[in-house]
């Protein structure tokens, strides 16, 4: 997928950050807009969620290319035990930033003849309160 397939028109959830600013920007069920800049800067990675269509975008840039990700979410994903991770956003505000974490059945050689759970995407589905534990953090 090139950077240039993400619809701009779109809502989205989440943040770019450019390689000429010391924070990214956040985005907040804000249109996307004109992302791709022209003066030099590029985006070192990203973050985009957009609700209405369940579809997440990751994106970063390695070696001069952008490496851009889309993934399709269902609404049962949300449901799944143990899928939620949350981790404190780096200069955002103190946002947490939810992710699903998805495991697959993959043939291991150290187990020969049977598969194992290996962790193979980590969606971003937005900004969101990590729930609570049992002491109240």
């Amino acid at each position: 997928m090139q950077i240039t397939d993400i619809d701009k028109t779109q809502k989205y959830e989440g943040y770019l950050w450019y390689s000429d600013k010391e924070t990214p920007d956040v985005y907040e069920d804000k249109v996307l807009g004109e992302f791709i800049k022209t003066n030099g800067s590029f985006i070192v990675e990203g973050q985009l969620y957009d609700r209405e269509h369940r579809k997440s975008y990751s994106i970063k840039y390695l070696g001069g290319n952008y490496l851009v990700n889309a993934f399709d979410v269902d609404d049962n994903d949300f449901n799944i035990e143990g899928i939620d991770k949350y981790y404190l956003s780096n200069k955002m505000g103190n946002r947490q930033l939810h992710f699903l974490q998805y495991w697959d059945e993959v043939k291991d050689d150290n187990c020969p003849g049977m598969k194992v759970l290996q962790p193979t995407r980590l969606v971003f589905v937005g900004f969101e309160n990590a729930p609570k534990n049992k002491e109240g953090r």
